[in-house]
């Protein structure tokens, strides 16, 4: 495995997952979907738990948000990084 890892964590009206990929783009893991039941923070931390598990905080590189729910921690969190889905879909198509 590759000692960068980069996480794009979807945030949407109903559930958060995220797609981890190396430097390169291939893709390295994808998450199951967890319910987030409006508990948005509550669901991150549990997401985040299992990222760094899987992975290793150390080498988790860089994460960006996209989805409905994800616009209120650009709100809190000063240089998070945030695209739209609009954006991000055809980025990663190109990959």
């Amino acid at each position: 495995m590759s000692d960068s890892v980069f996480l794009g964590i979807d945030i949407g009206s109903s559930c958060i997952h995220y797609a981890a990929l190396d430097m390169d783009g291939k893709i390295l893991h994808t998450s199951d979907p967890i319910m987030h039941f409006a508990d948005i923070a509550d669901a991150y931390s549990r997401l985040w738990a299992e990222a760094v598990n899987r992975f290793g905080r150390e080498n988790i590189n860089s994460t960006a948000f996209t989805g409905s729910g994800a616009r209120i921690f650009g709100q809190n969190l000063d240089g998070l990084l945030y695209e739209y889905e609009s954006v991000t879909i055809p980025k990663g198509v190109r990959i």
